[in-house]
């Protein structure tokens, strides 16, 4: 498997993006949540640590709704299963904001604090 550690500095976040994501549309949301968008990307910067691999596989089997893969079963939909359909190999591709990231939403989930987990 071939993989790559990103560095959280790297990633291009575009601040627009992130206001679509929170509902504000092409809308410029108040200052108080650019604020505390800000905020939160800098807390985030520090437990978030970005990678993604893929491996390539010679062997797959394609059903209606999904493929095997070295004997996993992968459910994808009639769509993707039907654009598999016929391959010899495919690539896997897998991404992660890493297991810190992960540990330190349970803990946003845990605090019961709905406004910074949606943010």
């Amino acid at each position: 498997m071939e993989s790559r550690n990103i560095p959280f500095g790297s990633l291009d976040l575009d601040s627009g993006d992130l206001y679509r994501g929170l509902g504000y549309g092409g809308a410029e949301p108040p200052d108080d949540i650019k604020q505390m968008v800000r905020e939160m990307i800098d807390v985030i910067a520090r437990v978030c640590r970005p990678a993604c691999g893929y491996a390539m596989f010679d062997e797959v089997h394609c059903g209606r709704t999904g493929l095997t893969v070295d004997g996993t079963d992968f459910i994808t939909g009639s769509i993707i299963a039907d654009c598999l359909a016929g391959a010899e190999s495919v690539a896997l591709f897998v991404a992660t904001a890493g297991v810190e990231f992960g540990r330190w939403l349970e803990q946003m989930h845990q605090k019961g604090d709905v406004w910074e987990m949606f943010l």
